[in-house]
């Protein structure tokens, strides 16, 4: 009997010496720490990650809330939404700094498909 409760989940840890950004306009310019994690259940995935400095500064939040909404042996249709936050330090005329967060919201819909023949 299949378990319809059952959750996939997977998850990796990335540690760099030179900061990247999924969004060009952005430069970490420092070493970082990258979680990702994969909830799968059905249809629908959570996908979230966060990008930590190793000196402790957030960077980045980034959460992609997938479904598919058509699937058959040849194409896969699905649909998702990213709410993200990058953040970053910034001095203010006072001298104190504060972490200034820049909110984006990503839409996605797309498909894959299936060329090969008889599942070859």
């Amino acid at each position: 009997m299949k378990d319809t409760l059952a959750v996939k989940v997977n998850g990796k840890l990335l540690v760099a010496n030179a900061g990247f950004a999924p969004i060009p306009a952005f430069s970490f310019n420092d070493p970082l720490a990258i979680g990702f994690l994969s909830l799968k259940k059905k249809r629908f995935s959570y996908e979230p990650d966060f990008a930590l400095g190793l000196n402790g500064k957030p960077w980045i939040t980034n959460h992609w809330f997938r479904l598919i909404i058509l699937k058959t042996s040849v194409i896969i249709v699905r649909t998702g939404i990213n709410p993200f936050l990058f953040f970053e330090s910034e001095r203010i005329p006072s001298g104190d700094e504060r972490i200034h967060v820049q909110r984006n919201i990503t839409f996605e819909l797309a498909t894959d498909h299936n060329f090969r023949r008889n599942g070859r």
